[in-house]
């Protein structure tokens, strides 16, 4: 006959197995994050990601942005440069126009929820894949729409990155990943915290980087909710460069765009028709 305490016990390891369960979730508010933070509890760890969660391009053709880059760097390995090449190239000229267009939140709540949060003494960081050529030109893009992680942020000694293959950065709050793996980067923080996090939630508009934090949550033992957060998704669905090809009233920016295209795509295209094989 099962004992009373043997009950407690049992609901106790099901309580302990619920609560380290990875859980990820999909969205379209950004606000669903506060069904998951505890308000009572500031040692939980919020992470958000950047571009196309916290903020967008504001260029009306999207220039910039995500999706942009990566459309960008698609129809660069389509006009036949090489996968690597494709990408420094348009890594390159992204960090260039960086310096130039204006950046919107995704949802105006994204401002206010966070600075809520961190009125609440909330530890919160942002996770995000940009390399750490883009440090300044992201803080000042996140500055320019009333957001800082700055004052928020988990307080660390001086992190040590020489383990990753490709070098990142701990800024204001904000871990700069470049290509590494996010859970990776985030684990050398995670290391480096005094006290573990007693709950990581984490908002990201791709699944992907979302397991791969719930991967290293997991090999810590620590619980994890992931939103994956699809407020633009239609939006990035039905992106195309065509737009700014074909806008009659391109403004400066766009006609940057152009000539890059020009100068690095159009020639291989040309010389990609030449090379195939003619039939009478």
């Amino acid at each position: 006959m099962i004992t009373l305490k043997q009950v407690s016990i049992l609901f106790s390891l099901l309580l302990l197995t619920t609560a380290l369960c990875p859980l990820i979730i999909e969205t379209t508010s950004i606000v669903t994050i506060k069904d998951h933070i505890n308000p009572d509890d500031n040692k939980e760890l919020i992470i958000f990601d950047l571009d196309n969660t916290c903020f967008e391009s504001a260029h009306k053709h999207s220039i910039g942005g995500d999706q942009w880059f990566t459309a960008l760097m698609t129809q660069g390995k389509a006009a036949g440069l090489p996968e690597h090449e494709a990408f420094a190239k348009t890594l390159i000229f992204w960090s260039e126009l960086q310096t130039i267009i204006p950046v919107k939140p995704v949802e105006e709540h994204v401002v206010t929820l966070i600075n809520s949060l961190q009125q609440q003494q909330k530890s919160i960081i942002a996770l995000t894949t940009r390399s750490t050529h883009a440090i300044d030109n992201t803080i000042k893009h996140l500055a320019s729409i009333g957001i800082t992680f700055f004052k928020s942020h988990p307080a660390v000694e001086k992190l040590n990155f020489d383990h990753l293959p490709i070098k990142a950065t701990y800024r204001e709050g904000i871990l700069f990943c470049g290509d590494n793996q996010k859970g990776r980067v985030l684990k050398t923080l995670l290391d480096a915290m005094p006290d573990k996090p007693t709950k990581i939630i984490f908002i990201d508009d791709k699944k992907k980087y979302l397991e791969c934090v719930e991967k290293t949550a997991q090999e810590l033992n620590i619980p994890f909710v992931g939103l994956r957060y699809g407020h633009l998704d239609q939006k990035v669905k039905t992106f195309s460069l065509h737009h700014a090809a074909t806008d009659p009233d391109a403004d400066h920016i766009t006609m940057m765009v152009r000539k890059f295209v020009d100068d690095h795509h159009k020639p291989l295209i040309k010389q990609n028709i030449l090379l195939i094989p003619q039939h009478d």
